[in-house]
């Protein structure tokens, strides 16, 4: 996710629109967003939250137009730190993040009843935790790049 430049270069509540076809409507400082602000994407995406030197920092939620959603924190324009990502299909995702990816602490929650509990790396079950299929079936123990250990 990138911005644009903003076209102002002073603090703003008013909407400022880009050739990209996003608008952004919030503060400014030293010519980039910073502070509270809500841009909306050409593609119907949208951030609501606090920015830093033009980037997405701080908390906020991202809506996007799939229908998804992710609710928590951001740092240098990337979901990080403590967060829950809701997908439109009904999956969902509640813990740490790091560089947009499941890092650390968390709990998957699939649609169909799937439910693993535990630690993740770069995305993938990584450390303890125990996987739960919906049939009541679980995998207790050490994960490693997403597969099961034992």
């Amino acid at each position: 996710m990138t911005y644009p430049s903003p076209v102002r270069d002073s603090a703003t509540a008013h909407p400022t629109s880009y050739t990209s076809g996003g608008q952004y409507v919030g503060e400014f400082k030293d010519n980039m967003f910073h502070g509270q602000g809500t841009y909306t994407y050409a593609n119907g995406d949208q951030y609501v939250g606090e920015h830093k030197d033009g980037l997405m920092n701080g908390k906020g939620t991202m809506t996007y137009a799939s229908g998804s959603q992710y609710v928590g924190e951001f740092k240098d324009h990337m979901r990080n730190g403590q967060g829950t990502l809701t997908w439109a299909d009904g999956d969902k995702y509640v813990g740490e993040l790091k560089d947009d990816l499941f890092h650390g602490q968390g709990t998957y929650i699939s649609a169909n009843g799937d439910q693993y509990v535990g630690e993740f790396k770069d995305g993938k079950h990584h450390g303890q935790g125990t996987f739960t299929y919906a049939d009541g079936f679980q995998e207790e123990g050490r994960w490693q790049d997403g597969n099961f250990l034992g």
